[in-house]
């Protein structure tokens, strides 16, 4: 993973757990500290709050106060339709901290976990390399 790929909130996946990444997290990965992207899939659009289309396979969000509708077209090639504001966009979109860096660049708003209750898993400390996320 290029750490000059990412924006601090970008979600990334370390030692097995997803995590939003800060500073020091870039830092580290240009360091040479390992981390992976995280693979796209229904359940991370669910999450950003993406709402399923019950009548095509397409998911779609409203993002920031100017209500800008992103139609996606999901498939496994991780391709993506947005239309915006009647401009349809194609990309080829595979991770999720690309799909939050391409919905940064087109509406100027973060993608944020919509999750009440989402809940990292616990880490078993004596597994987890001498690092300070702080």
């Amino acid at each position: 993973m290029n750490a000059s790929d990412l924006r601090i909130g970008n979600w990334i996946e370390i030692d097995g757990i997803a995590y939003p990444t800060n500073a020091s997290d870039i830092t580290a990965i240009e360091q040479g500290m390992k981390a992976n992207p995280i693979p796209l899939n229904e359940e991370w659009l669910l999450k950003f709050g993406f709402e399923s289309n019950k009548y095509h396979d397409e998911f779609e969000i409203i993002v920031g106060n100017d209500i800008i509708l992103l139609d996606c077209e999901y498939t496994d090639r991780g391709v993506f339709n947005f239309i915006i504001n009647d401009t349809c966009l194609t990309i080829d979109i595979k991770q999720v901290h690309q799909l939050q860096n391409v919905c940064h660049a087109l509406t100027n708003e973060e993608l944020t976990i919509k999750e009440k209750t989402y809940t990292l898993p616990k880490v078993d400390k004596s597994k987890v390399e001498k690092y300070d996320r702080t």
